[in-house]
């Protein structure tokens, strides 16, 4: 149990160190609508560290590990929200050329409204899938062992 709480620790702080880190980067480049909304995703990443960093509740981070899961860029909509390492694969198709490859990035932020219609990109950051089955095997381990 001790050692969930310092593991949840690290995870907290990590996403709040990917945030300061894409922060900087967003910062550095040119400020515009979207920047603004990525500036509330990051203050919600934030937000969520904290309260499962002070063991208060794991709901926000959860639903801050979703939006980190999927990246795409498809006809009209680039987007890419990773607050911490992206590491997973990416597949789609550029100017019907067919691309399967696998990625490893530091934070980045990034959406953009576009008329790109030959770009259909996907891409799965398994670091936050990760994340996630951390939580719920540990979830439900705990449930298990309270009922016992």
């Amino acid at each position: 149990m001790e050692n969930n709480k310092a593991i949840n620790k690290l995870i907290g702080i990590y996403q709040i160190v990917g945030g300061i880190w894409g922060l900087f980067t967003m910062l550095k480049n040119q400020f515009n609508f979207a920047s603004i909304v990525f500036l509330i995703f990051i203050l919600f990443t934030f937000i969520a560290s904290i309260m499962l960093i002070m063991r208060e509740n794991k709901t926000l981070f959860i639903v801050a590990q979703l939006m980190q899961i999927l990246s795409m860029s498809v006809p009209g909509l680039v987007y890419y929200f990773q607050a911490g390492l992206h590491f997973g694969p990416s597949f789609g198709t550029v100017n019907g050329e067919t691309i399967f490859e696998f990625y490893f990035h530091f934070p980045r932020y990034l959406m953009l409204f576009i008329e790109n219609k030959s770009e259909l990109m996907f891409s799965i950051n398994l670091i936050p899938c990760a994340i996630l089955l951390y939580f719920y095997y540990t979830s439900k381990k705990q449930k298990e062992s309270d009922i016992v």
